[in-house]
């Protein structure tokens, strides 16, 4: 008789939930740290809460990593790995218009002075106003504003002082009348105008003689002038909205210190190294001016490491004759490249060589971004030759949220990896997730020949029972 202590099913069950509980454990992953020679702690650069962090890659990082950046690893505080993206930094574009804040006028009186107060009311809920603009058809006057605000109805304070307004008709098409003040969420505002009643010259003018005896002893011209009251026909009042229109990669400029330059009768021959810095453009500067050349731009990966590599063919110019300017001394590639060694070539033909004075580099700024948890601290593992591009679930949640806020951070100082363990005689390295995986499979197999052994056993002491 079997009993259930020895049934060779549920002993099959058993190792089966075994076997799913140990992968369930190696696919807790936890990051292969030697593998990578060099690490640098990532430091908030301020309270790091949003569910999203991300840094900026720096020269440190991108020396040493691949273009595919598949030998870059973010790992949290226990030595877990966290997905990642590196994605190209991205600012929005934005457009600021004018918009009219709905209000309406709630006062006026007069000033001792001959001022005006004028009192306006925000209807609706109060949005920030920057900014006054008085309409009138007359012309030819000069006043004085200024503006008081009050944010809670009750305290008011002075945001506008003495502003002029102007219209200079007489003389030239000019017209001022708009204040500008410190933008808030006004209640209320109160705006004071100065000599709001003026005497204006008439045009005609009547010329007076008078005679004694008929002999002519006066003559003279009398002026009338009329009172004019200022009048305004629309009072508005302005806020600014800002619209995004899209959005356009970062870029940062950098020097570069040392290049060697080669000149011959034909050809200028410019080469400097790099830290494989994504580069953009190449601004190229020289004393010389009205100028139009052919040249090209070639790198390759490595210093010393094979020939250069046809990277753009352009035109390096500048003109400036008369009203004519045309300013293309920057290189502009492609895309962006990144080398170790750049080679540039400008083709002088028949003309005198140039001089290069200085070289800049436009870069592409690159951020990783990954998973953020508040309160986690995070490092940066680079470097290695034997690292895989991870496949994480990370960019399909970027793409999903789009361009969210993110938690800031900074790299800093370069470090060695004291787990980092160099590869020998040509063999790969053998992580520790490897290892825990050539465990798990070597403790499954070592149960599959247990069970069996002891199913076999099973079988015979069976045979044993009946025979018996």
């Amino acid at each position: 008789m079997i009993t259930e202590s020895h049934n060779p099913h549920r002993v099959l069950q058993l190792v089966f939930m075994l076997s799913l509980t140990l992968a369930g454990v190696a696919h807790a992953k936890q990051a292969d740290l030697p593998a990578y020679p060099y690490l640098k702690h990532l430091v908030p650069e301020e309270d790091a809460r949003q569910s999203l962090g991300a840094f900026p890659l720096d020269s440190d990082v991108f020396a040493e990593t691949r273009n595919d950046y598949a030998n870059l690893r973010i790992v949290n505080d226990s030595g877990t790995e966290i997905p990642y993206r590196v994605r190209t930094r991205t600012e929005a574009v934005t457009s600021t218009h004018d918009t009219v804040i709905p209000t309406r006028v709630e006062s006026l009186r007069e000033l001792p002075g001959n001022k005006i107060e004028i009192e306006i009311l925000a209807t609706g809920e109060p949005k920030e106003s920057q900014e006054i603009v008085l309409s009138t058809r007359q012309h030819n006057f000069e006043k004085l504003a200024t503006v008081y605000g009050t944010v809670d109805g009750q305290n008011w304070r002075e945001i506008a002082t003495e502003v002029p307004l102007v219209d200079y008709s007489r003389f030239i098409a000019y017209q001022k009348t708009r204040v500008v003040f410190a933008p808030a969420k006004y209640k209320r505002l109160r705006i004071t105008l100065t000599d709001v009643t003026v005497d204006r010259e008439l045009p005609l003018k009547k010329s007076v003689r008078e005679a004694l005896q008929g002999a002519m002893q006066h003559e003279f011209i009398e002026t009338s002038f009329q009172r004019e009251d200022f009048h305004i026909d629309h009072i508005r009042i302005l806020g600014t909205k800002t619209t995004t229109t899209g959005s356009r990669s970062v870029a940062r400029k950098r020097s570069i210190p040392d290049f060697k330059v080669q000149q011959d009768k034909r050809l200028t021959v410019i080469e400097f190294t790099a830290k494989r810095e994504p580069v953009a453009g190449i601004m190229l500067q020289t004393s010389g001016i009205n100028f139009s050349r052919p040249v090209t731009i070639e790198g390759k990966s490595e210093v010393g490491d094979g020939n250069f590599k046809m990277l753009h063919h352009g035109t390096y110019s500048h003109i400036s004759v008369g009203d004519v300017k045309h300013d293309r001394r920057t290189l502009h590639l492609p895309s962006p490249s990144r080398c170790a060694a750049w080679r540039i070539t400008i083709n002088n033909r028949d003309n005198p060589s140039l001089e290069i004075t200085g070289i800049s580099l436009e870069e592409e700024c690159v951020e990783a971004v990954f998973v953020n948890t508040p309160a986690s601290s995070y490092r940066a593992f680079y470097g290695g030759k034997q690292a895989t591009l991870p496949r994480y679930d990370v960019a399909a949640i970027l793409n999903a949220v789009g361009r969210t806020p993110v938690a800031e951070f900074r790299l800093g100082d370069e470090l060695q990896n004291p787990q980092y363990k160099r590869t020998r005689g040509g063999r790969l390295h053998i992580g520790g997730q490897a290892i825990l995986t050539i465990a798990i499979l070597l403790m499954v197999g070592a149960l599959g020949w247990g069970v069996a052994v002891a199913a076999k056993k099973v079988d015979l002491t069976n045979i044993d029972e009946k025979s018996k």
